[in-house]
């Protein structure tokens, strides 16, 4: 006949039972914190080293629409978040809210003149 375990045995192995559910569940939580931790600082090195292309790439797009304008832009900080359109992104177009911080714009008498006289009708103007 089997002899069931005692009281204190059944305690010693509910206690190790613990313990390897413990340590477990702390692994688990190390392991998706450090992910979690490992795609932020990811995400955070990839906007700051796309901060210059981006900043080529829509100066570039702007002057090649504009007839007669020149767009540029000083600075750009790419900072992704919930205002980018992450879906449209994936498929291959980028389509976000912009901030602009103090712009500034230059106008003349002298280009206003020669706006004045000019024939191109504004919609080929690009605007």
């Amino acid at each position: 006949m089997a002899k069931s375990p005692t009281t204190s045995e059944r305690v010693s192995i509910l206690n190790s039972d613990l313990r390897f559910r413990n340590l477990t569940t702390r692994k688990s939580l190390l392991w998706i914190g450090g992910s979690l931790l490992l795609i932020l600082l990811f995400v955070i090195v990839v906007a700051y080293l796309l901060d210059e292309p981006l900043r080529r790439k829509i100066e570039r797009d702007l002057n090649h629409r504009l007839k007669g304008y020149t767009v540029r832009i000083g600075r750009l900080d790419f900072h992704p978040s919930a205002s980018v359109h992450w879906k449209a992104l994936l498929r291959g177009r980028f389509v976000a809210d912009f901030e602009l911080d103090n712009p500034t714009v230059r106008f003349d008498l002298t280009q206003f003149s020669q706006e004045a006289r000019d024939e191109t009708p504004i919609k080929e103007k690009g605007w």
